[in-house]
């Protein structure tokens, strides 16, 4: 998908399933910054992360947000790539900025912490690698989210040729009218419902 978009001075934000080397050296060579979470099963690669966090002197501040209403804190830290071996870190083009994510919980008396560690072209500071992990999340939450739960993406076992591509648009388009229409007051889970069961309803929808 990324050898097709205009990307030029974007920063191209992706979860773990994307971080591998030649998405990577795409979005460099289409003159863009890449900011992209990394999976546990890249082995060495997350290893090498967690030591320089572990390892590191640095005495940067990072950046601290409490979720108001609950107990919840995310603290975003930032060390510069430099920190890696020299054999991981020049196997990622253009790589100058190493990112962790830190999710501390607590609810119903119980304690979570997590971590989520990141790599990234762009020279950031904490307070931007927190406000471009957000960002990214935002879009997770908003469409993806919606799309795998409402219109049940994932469950979709049809694959062959562009059938699966296809949908994929549809599933976007019928989403974007379904938030388009703003006269009914319901979710989108509701309101496909009620599509189903009133053309009326539907014309409002594909005519918002």
């Amino acid at each position: 998908m990324v050898q097709i978009i205009e990307l030029e001075g974007a920063m191209v934000t992706l979860d773990a399933m994307s971080c591998q080397k030649q998405i990577v050296k795409t979005i460099v060579k289409k003159k863009a910054d890449y900011c992209i979470a990394v999976k546990k099963n890249q082995k060495s690669l997350y290893q090498a992360l967690q030591d320089a966090f572990e390892l590191s002197d640095s005495n940067e501040p990072g950046h601290l947000e409490q979720e108001h209403g609950r107990v919840e804190y995310r603290a975003y830290d930032v060390l510069s790539a430099l920190e890696l071996p020299v054999s991981i870190r020049s196997a990622w083009s253009s790589l100058e900025t190493i990112g962790r994510a830190t999710y501390y919980r607590l609810a119903n008396g119980k304690e979570q912490m997590q971590y989520r560690y990141y790599i990234s072209s762009a020279r950031l500071s904490a307070e931007q690698f927190a406000s471009t992990v957000r960002a990214h999340w935002g879009v997770e939450n908003r469409l993806h989210w919606v799309l795998d739960v409402t219109m049940r993406e994932d469950d979709c076992p049809i694959s062959r040729g562009h059938a699966a591509d296809n949908l994929a648009c549809f599933r976007h388009v019928a989403l974007n009218q379904i938030r388009r229409e703003k006269t009914i007051k319901a979710s989108v889970n509701r309101k496909q419902k009620m599509a189903t069961m009133s053309e009326e309803v539907l014309d409002l929808i594909v005519n918002a």
